[in-house]
């Protein structure tokens, strides 16, 4: 042991203490420049309070640089510690960030709170001794640790994360370390040449993993909006590995490791041949629609992408139920307009036709397909009634219905009585779309007014 302090002594000497800490605080400093840079890049809470934890580790540096010239002072010995405890609840609180919900603030404020009241009792009543400094210390090596082990438990997904991880969780053992090096100068300047060291292996691994981080949580973010389903299946087991929230709606429960053939059973009896993701994309691709979990038609699409997982089967899918009550329920309309005995029209804003129904054919003579385009008075019996037509081009232009008998002629050019009620059509914002139109055959009911051919 003591050929191992020689040698340190050796390499390391004691005047180099204060250029140590020197280098220490010059590194740490990098690394707040680092954060601050990042917080106003991501805008994420968690640089705000792991840069000002860094902030609260550099006054715990510069306190230690100033008890080399005036060791023992008791404010330098509160600010030293309490700066190592305020800076550890802080680098806890960012790191938070990343698994669990926002904490109130008052827990923090109350750490902080009794750190500050510690230091100044230890500082003032206690003095030096390895019992009051270990406590502080042993946290913001707690923190550090679990800040790299969540950065680490992430490497599978973002392989530059590892470095970060890796710079976290060396820091937090060196710090383990430091309060037992007592006054021993040669240890002090070797762990701070490390603490240096580890400190800007912290900034490039910072560097480099965020730019991972950024765009997964982006593209997470787009993942998670999507209105459609989304799935990522593992090509190997054919099991579903992440879900979107829509996906989670339409099965009513988590998704994450239940086999695909369970979410669409009608490739079920397709697998049977142990079918590679490439045939079970190219075959959902061919059908096109399938019922998600026997109940709900979905437009399906998939596709092999390549992502921080590796290579997945991406799965898109398109609740078709609505769509499909939409479409029974407009062919039921369109049933009950076709057997209407009343004639109906149905014209765009400037009037023209659009559709007919049968009865229009029985009571005009003229087929939809002769009818297409014309305007919805072409039936008129000339112009025998200017004031109508007026009245008429003031109904294209307003916003009520507008009803009334006219006199029209029909493509045998009889002329015939009918009662007619236009009636506009708006969009959700308002706008005039069409116009649909009734008409009612009167000619039977008009006493002596027999049809009769025009001259």
């Amino acid at each position: 042991m003591n050929d191992l302090l020689d040698t340190i002594a050796l390499h390391f000497p004691a005047e180099w203490v204060a250029a140590a800490l020197t280098l220490n605080l010059i590194c740490i400093w990098v690394v707040i420049g680092l954060f601050m840079y990042l917080n106003r890049y991501t805008r994420k809470e968690r640089f705000e309070f792991w840069t000002a934890s860094w902030m609260f580790y550099s006054v715990y540096l510069a306190a230690t640089l100033s008890l080399q010239e005036s060791p023992a002072t008791p404010w330098l010995l509160m600010s030293q510690r309490a700066a190592i405890g305020v800076s550890a609840l802080l680098m806890f609180w960012g790191s938070l960030q990343l698994t669990h919900p926002p904490r109130h603030p008052r827990e923090l404020v109350g750490g902080v709170v009794f750190i500050l009241l510690w230091s100044a009792v230890a500082a003032y009543r206690v003095g030096q001794s390895l019992w009051v400094a270990l406590p502080v210390f042993a946290l913001l090596a707690a923190a550090s640790i679990y800040t790299g082990a969540l950065f680490l438990g992430r490497r599978s997904a973002y392989r530059a994360t590892f470095l970060l991880g890796a710079g976290f969780t060396f820091w937090g053992a060196h710090l383990l370390v430091l309060p037992f090096l007592g006054p021993t100068a040669p240890l002090l300047t070797a762990a701070h040449l490390a603490s240096a060291a580890l400190t800007l292996f912290i900034a490039v691994g910072m560097l480099v993993a965020q730019e991972q981080l950024v765009s997964e949580e982006d593209y997470r973010a787009l993942f998670q909006s999507a209105t459609d389903a989304l799935l990522l299946v593992d090509c190997a087991s054919l099991t579903v590995l992440e879900a979107n929230r829509a996906a989670e709606q339409i099965a009513h429960g988590e998704l994450s490791g239940r086999p695909l053939a369970e979410v669409f059973p009608d490739l079920r009896e397709r697998m049977r041949d142990h079918w590679d993701a490439a045939r079970v994309a190219e075959e959902i691709n061919r059908v096109g629609e399938w019922s998600w979990q026997a109940r709900v038609p979905c437009a399906v699409s998939a596709h092999l992408v390549r992502c921080p997982r590796g290579e997945v089967l991406q799965i898109a899918a398109r609740d078709l139920s609505h769509q499909q009550r939409v479409a029974a329920e407009l062919l039921v309309k369109h049933a009950a307009l076709e057997a209407a005995e009343n004639c109906i029209l149905l014209s765009d804003r400037e009037g023209r036709i659009l559709w007919v129904n049968p009865a229009f054919t029985a009571m005009t003579g003229y087929t939809l397909q002769e009818a297409l385009g014309e305007k919805a008075w072409f039936l008129k019996d000339d112009n025998r009634n200017p004031a109508l037509h007026r009245e008429l081009m003031r109904v294209l232009h307003g916003d009520q219905p507008w009803r009334g008998e006219v006199t029209n002629r029909r493509k045998d050019g009889t002329v015939y009585r009918e009662r007619m009620t236009i009636t506009p059509v708006r969009d959700r914002r308002g706008v005039l779309t069409n116009f649909v139109t009734i008409k009612e055959d009167l000619t039977a009911r008009v006493t002596g007014s027999a049809t009769t051919p025009a001259p």
